[in-house]
Formats: structure tokens, C-alpha cells, sequence
């Protein structure tokens, strides 16, 4: 998926449309402590299954999706970079354990 969306063929064409065309994404915005569980509320725009502009990455080409039982993928186009987790337990912070990383490039410490 990095590879279609880096060389531009027609998956990486696609990819870049839905991203284009994606829209703003405050439905369902948790306030909670519990926020930081769940990546959608990092995100601000959403569309085709995915997560767009990140706070404090939105100048970068990063796709997020969110599954079941912390089953979650974070691809950032930009450096080659893809955290995954599958998880039997949602209970962690994806923010430090995924976004950060996605960011910064390295693991938490």
C-alpha cells in the first residue's frame, strides 16, 4: 500500500483520491479520559475506511485505520514508517504507543 501510494500506479491514484476527497471528522468525538484509547480522536478528516490529518502531522501523508479489540494500523506515506497493533486489551494509550511513534519515528522509552 506504501509502495502503490509512493510510485503514484493506479492503487496509489486511488489512495490519494480518498484522501483528497475525505471529510471533516468530528462525529462521535470522545472528551473523556478515555480519548487517548482510540486513534479517531486524533484524526480530522476521515474517508474510504480511513483517518486523515493528524494533530500536529496534518502536512503529512498519514493513513490511519481502527479496528476491533485494538486491532489498528498508522501508515505515514512521508518517512516509510507503519506502527500496527493487535491487542487482546484496548486499554492502552495509542496516542504514546502509536501516534508518537508515527511522529517522532522512534518508541517510547
Amino acid at each position: 500500500m506504501m509502495e502503490d501510494y509512493q510510485q503514484g500506479n493506479c492503487v496509489g491514484r486511488y489512495l490519494r483520491q480518498i484522501q483528497k476527497e475525505s471529510e471533516s471528522w468530528y462525529q462521535g468525538r470522545n472528551n473523556t479520559p478515555d480519548a487517548r484509547l482510540w486513534i479517531n480522536n486524533y484524526a480530522q478528516k476521515y474517508g474510504g475506511q480511513f483517518y486523515f490529518n493528524f494533530y500536529g502531522m496534518s502536512s503529512r501523508n498519514i493513513f490511519g485505520t481502527e479496528g476491533y479489540n485494538g486491532q489498528n494500523m498508522i501508515i505515514d506515506m512521508n518517512n516509510s514508517r507503519i506502527v500496527i497493533t493487535n491487542s487482546s486489551a484496548t486499554a492502552w494509550d495509542t496516542k504514546a504507543l502509536m501516534l508518537d511513534v508515527i511522529q517522532n519515528g522512534r518508541l517510547p522509552e
